[in-house]
């Protein structure tokens, strides 16, 4: 079976053993028969053609769907065989490409790099970047909260970034939450590039498994081109209107 756009195709094999003149026919169901015997396949599914191959198109993406075929020859029919496929809105290779150049953009690796394991991190990139710091923390035996604020700024005769971000974290032994905006834009003159990043994330670590959640709007310009995004990134998306 053959994935398409919103379509299936199904292209059966010959064995080394098949009569000449061997044609296929194919019978169509959108739910699982209890079984492929000619019985079920007859009285409840439907025939759409006959030939080397067949192509059902105008389908669900997602849903999946049967086919089932068999083997006409100057010898009769054979048994039928099942096959089945769930339709794409599109093609594996487009979204193949599609998913690389996305993930290839400065907004969503901000929005994959998610937030550290720890505030140091933080910090130690501000003093790398001469940036200005502000970090408060209180803490009672396992539990800790701490806010980070971090104004990062650089500028050479090619280059030029600027960057803040605002971090506040609750932590209980080894387990924490956390929650993170940053604003990032950055000039490469020399490479022609540049972005622009406001991202923001939220992160919970329980019994040592991390949750993560995102949003990210972005600008990038690269090869001549600029390109906007906005990324999302949760087990739930939910958009209400009260």
């Amino acid at each position: 079976i053959t994935v398409g756009m919103f379509s299936l195709t199904a292209a059966p094999r010959l064995g080394d053993s098949a009569a000449y003149g061997s044609t296929f026919e194919f019978w169509f169901s959108d739910t699982k028969l209890p079984d492929a015997s000619e019985h079920e396949v007859i009285n409840h599914a439907t025939k759409v053609g006959q030939g080397q191959f067949w192509t059902q198109e105008n389908l669900n993406v997602g849903h999946e769907y049967f086919f089932y075929i068999r083997t006409i020859n100057s010898y009769g029919k054979s048994l039928f065989v099942e096959a089945s496929g769930k339709p794409d809105s599109l093609p594996g290779d487009i979204l193949a490409e599609i998913d690389k150049k996305i993930n290839d953009t400065e907004a969503i690796k901000q929005l994959k790099k998610g937030i550290d394991s720890s505030t140091e991190a933080i910090l130690e990139n501000a003093k790398g970047l001469n940036g200005n710091t502000q970090y408060f923390m209180r803490q009672n035996g396992k539990m800790k909260a701490e806010i980070v604020r971090v104004d990062n700024y650089v500028v050479t005769e090619t280059k030029a970034l600027a960057e803040s971000i605002h971090q506040v974290r609750a932590t209980a032994d080894k387990s924490w939450a956390a929650a993170q905006n940053s604003l990032q834009a950055k000039y490469d003159m020399k490479k022609g590039e540049a972005s622009a990043t406001f991202t923001n994330l939220v992160k919970i670590v329980y019994d040592g498994v991390s949750y993560d959640a995102g949003m990210v709007t972005g600008a990038e310009l690269k090869d001549g081109k600029v390109s906007t995004q906005i990324g999302f990134s949760a087990q739930t998306f939910i958009v209400y209107n009260p």
